[in-house]
């Protein structure tokens, strides 16, 4: 079902379009979610805390024009959120360090090991060369490429994101591939299909 349909429904109270859209993206978000803050009780809450305001507050929430990218937003506004509440009351210093959260993502990039099970073992040496790359990246650029290449999204769906500008984003990208390009020594087109690569595993 489309998700301008499916909205549609959540909107009007249908409880089986509100699983349908958890059970579509909960496990997207989870993963964005835990890169952000490392902690799955964080991110687990938050989850929870989305679905939950969406479906209180469904008869005022406009048609996003990304589902993908308003839930990712929603959550990580909501971590964040809960971040803040959290360090004014004392209560999580380590999995919730808000100025770091902020300014510096903790926004590190793995692949399950059993994902990183190839044929070519020349193949795994230069995944494991990028992989190694993009966690020198800087955080901005790192979560950046993620959502472009792993989550797929637009440059508009990743600055909703992200909160700046579209302009900012393409900035963002191509700085980060620059990087990338310079430090494994490969030309932009052999970079993006190895992204490409790298996230579809």
């Amino acid at each position: 079902m489309l998700d301008e349909i499916i909205w549609k429904s959540v909107k009007s109270g249908d409880s089986d379009a509100f699983r349908d859209i958890y059970n579509k993206y909960s496990d997207e978000m989870f993963r964005y979610g835990f890169k952000l803050s490392g902690s799955t009780e964080i991110v687990e809450d938050a989850i929870q805390n989305v679905f939950i305001n969406i479906y209180r507050l469904r008869n005022n929430l406009s048609q996003p024009s990304s589902l993908k990218a308003y839930l990712l937003g929603a959550l990580k506004n909501e971590i964040l959120m809960n971040c803040k509440q959290s360090q004014k009351r004392s209560e999580i210093t380590e999995d919730c360090d808000i100025s770091e959260m902020a300014g510096r993502y903790d926004f590190n990039l793995d692949l399950d090991p059993e994902s990183l099970i190839i044929a070519s073992e020349n193949h795994q040496i230069k995944l494991d060369l990028l992989q190694s790359a993009i966690n020198r990246l800087p955080e901005r650029q790192k979560e950046a490429v993620y959502l472009r290449y792993y989550n797929n999204l637009s440059g508009q769906e990743i600055a909703e994101i992200m909160n700046i500008n579209h302009q900012s984003v393409r900035s963002t990208l191509a700085k980060a591939l620059n990087n990338l390009r310079e430090e494994l020594g490969v030309s932009e087109e052999i970079l993006i299909s190895m992204l490409i690569y790298f996230f579809t595993l």
